[in-house]
């Protein structure tokens, strides 16, 4: 999954938010860099959307025009890739989710970053980010220099950025707001489904056959 892939570059692992907004639902804009200081400096990008609330987290990649669904429903947890143009989504049960080893327990979705870290890092100064309190820290994690802002209201970084030799790898948060976002978060009706299962017979499809190939 395209998240999980992300924050891996990054060397983090993705934990439970544990936070006094947690009861209510709240979406976010995310940039992650990754930065090459040798003699030609690049820079390469890439933005994602969160949502999270008590029944589903989201992430949407608008570039790909593409979002991830999951919904928790009686303790179980269902996957759903949302494709916005096409009007399609994918559907995966638990069970299809296990059989490709991307089985998550819902605590492991609706945050980024294990605040028990946090410890294992030295508190350097206070500010305020989207008119909240965040705490910045600075130490190692993973054999890199590591500076994380951390809004504790919420449970998430305002900022991630490590250093392993030439290159810089930046998570960024851009937007924080309460509520719902504008754009769909949820398996919709009027979309084409597709079960997961099914998917190997449907390649006579053009659409289905190039996403069994991914």
């Amino acid at each position: 999954m395209i998240y999980y892939r992300l924050l891996l570059m990054l060397g983090m692992s993705v934990f439970f938010l544990q936070s006094a907004d947690a009861a209510g639902s709240w979406h976010a804009l995310y940039e992650i860099q990754q930065i090459n200081l040798d003699i030609r400096p690049t820079r390469h990008h890439l933005r994602w959307q969160l949502f999270v609330s008590d029944k589903y987290v989201a992430k949407r990649h608008p570039d790909k025009s593409e979002v991830e669904i999951w919904t928790r429903e009686a303790g179980r947890v269902h996957y759903s890739r949302l494709f916005e143009k096409e009007q399609r989504i994918l559907d995966y049960e638990p069970g299809d989710l296990r059989s490709i080893g991307q089985y998550y327990a819902w605590k492991e979705l609706a945050s980024i970053v294990d605040p028990a870290l946090l410890s294992r890092m030295k508190r350097v100064d206070e500010e305020q980010v989207f008119a909240r309190k965040a705490v910045r820290y600075q130490g190692q994690l993973g054999g890199r220099e590591t500076e994380i802002v951390w809004l504790q209201s919420v449970g998430l970084p305002a900022l991630i950025r490590q250093t392993a030799g030439s290159r810089v790898y930046q998570l960024k948060l851009l937007e924080l707001a309460a509520g719902p976002p504008d754009w769909q978060y949820r398996p919709g009706e009027n979309f084409l489904h597709l079960d997961y299962a099914d998917l190997g017979d449907n390649e006579a499809d053009p659409f289905w056959s190039r996403i069994s190939g991914h």
